[in-house]
């Protein structure tokens, strides 16, 4: 009886855990991941393994500063230069290539060095070879990501804090993991180690954008490129930068800020940790304590970051820097100043976050590479002299009074970005679930300037030859005269009518 009752009773099903929608999409991203995270852990060992490298082999440090110098520079050409070929073979394409090319590079490299043909001329072609392989694939993961990041559901700040945590890391671990390697197996093994990285992050690249629709595909480009010049498609990127009023903002403020950041970090904190610490060996802590400050804070905005006003975050991270940076120009102490470093670096991780974010939503994907690539290079420029007028300032005035005056500077130039209203549209993100690298922003067209091949002949209309206005002739009282004429049109007048007399009618039974 208890077991019909029991049989009588309803069976209650565990509830149906139902799958993500965007779970069988996240293969491209989560491989997009791996196969960066590969080839950037391979290539900080090999670049912080290159001086070394070329050092033991060929013990000229004039070479060793030549080719630094000489891969310096090529990257900065070509990231000028890169942005219409990215824009034309695609982000796939580019990311592929250049990924592909880097490792052959490497791999030529240590093949040379191995068979002892390696002489200095070749060493200083294939570095830079090698440093320009690297800027086309940078460019095209940065346009990858909105892609791939939104199908698989991750939010845009989340998938950049991802790529640079990943650099973050690297970026500490890499430089010990070369000098360890060096000096217990040789420098040599350095660059193995980075061709090895090189071909293992392509394949994972390669498997993981192969089903991707990473591209632009052929109908959504557009056909007007197609017979433009290589000086014109750069015209349009450089047009459609200085189009967009947010864009230009952000990208001349960046300039300003990364050329106060470069004097501040390379000039200013070596002269710091000599005059006020008194111990050079402590700039690369202070370094180090910046760097991890900022992994940690770009983990956490990770997290949240998407849900954070864009605007106000942006504003207040360079109001808080500056104040950081003033306070800097007191005696704090080895550990004070520690602290203030790694604090810095917590606060100004969402600077470049947020930067890329607004430009992955404005850019549209047909002139992203030009545009970046331009953005870039302007970014870059005025470095150099910020530091030389930095390093003036500190040889004249101490190096307490330049970082007060320093901060001063970036507390005048984020006040200044308060009452600018293009900062406003930060915040417009795009709805969930569209392309974020798709924008309604017009193109600027390019005019075309050529001459007509041939005089286009210039044809007379008949009809609009002047004729004159037949005339009417004048009616009887009690006449209609009516004439129709087509050249005359409704400008011909009409005629008077007089009066005319009325008939009588009698009705009758």
């Amino acid at each position: 009886m208890g077991r019909h009752r029991a049989a009588d009773r309803p069976t209650v099903r565990p509830p149906h855990k139902r799958r993500p929608a965007h779970t069988g999409q996240r293969g491209p991203y989560r491989g997009l991941l791996a196969g960066s995270s590969i080839t950037v852990v391979g290539d900080v060992i090999g670049n912080a393994a290159l001086p070394l490298f070329v050092l033991e082999t060929t013990h000229d440090l004039t070479l060793t500063g030549w080719i630094a110098a000489v891969s310096v520079g090529a990257s900065v050409v070509t990231g000028l230069l890169q942005g219409p070929l990215v824009d034309k073979l695609g982000f796939r394409t580019s990311l592929l290539g250049s990924s592909a090319f880097a490792a052959l590079t490497t791999i030529a490299f240590y093949l040379l060095h191995v068979f002892g043909l390696l002489s200095p001329a070749l060493l200083l072609v294939l570095a830079t070879v090698r440093s320009v392989a690297d800027e086309p694939g940078r460019v095209a993961m940065f346009g990858l990501v909105p892609q791939l990041a939104t199908p698989a559901g991750v939010p845009l700040e989340r998938a950049n804090a991802t790529l640079r945590t990943v650099t973050a890391s690297s970026n500490l671990v890499g430089p010990l993991a070369a000098g360890g390697i060096a000096a217990f197996a040789g420098s040599a093994w350095t660059i193995l180690l980075n061709a090895v990285t090189g071909v293992l992050g392509t394949v994972v690249l390669l498997v993981a954008l192969r089903a991707s629709k990473a591209d632009v595909p052929a109908t959504e480009r557009d056909p007007a490129d197609d017979g433009l010049s290589y000086y014109r498609r750069f015209r349009i990127g450089l047009r459609y930068l200085f189009h967009d009023k947010l864009l230009r903002t952000l990208v001349v403020a960046t300039m300003v800020f990364v050329a106060f950041d470069t004097s501040f970090a390379s000039i200013g904190l070596t002269a710091y940790a000599t005059e006020v610490l008194h111990e050079p060996a402590l700039y690369g802590g202070l370094i180090s304590a910046f760097g991890i400050g900022s992994l940690i804070g770009t983990i956490g905005f990770g997290a949240v970051g998407h849900r954070m006003p864009r605007r106000p975050t942006y504003l207040g991270v360079y109001l808080a820097f500056a104040l950081l940076v003033m306070l800097m120009s007191v005696q704090l102490g080895v550990v004070g100043t520690f602290a203030v470093m790694a604090v810095a670096g917590v606060v100004t991780s969402p600077l470049d976050l947020i930067y890329m974010a607004v430009l992955q939503e404005r850019v549209p994907k047909k002139v992203f590479g030009r545009v970046i690539s331009i953005a870039n290079t302007i970014m870059s420029t005025p470095a150099p002299l910020a530091v030389s007028a930095v390093t003036g300032l500190i040889s004249e005035v101490g190096v307490q009074v330049t970082l007060l005056a320093l901060g001063c500077c970036y507390l005048v130039l984020a006040l200044g970005l308060v009452p600018v209203r293009h900062l406003h549209r930060m915040d417009r993100k795009r709805p969930a679930g569209t392309d974020l690298a798709d924008v309604t922003l017009p193109l600027p067209r390019v005019r075309d300037t050529a001459p007509p091949t041939q005089p286009i002949p210039r044809v007379l209309d008949p009809l609009s030859v002047t004729q004159p206005i037949p005339k009417i002739t004048t009616a009887a009282p009690g006449q209609r005269l009516w004439v129709l004429s087509a050249d005359a049109g409704l400008t011909q007048p009409i005629p008077r009518v007089g009066p005319a007399p009325m008939p009588t009618v009698r009705w009758s039974r």
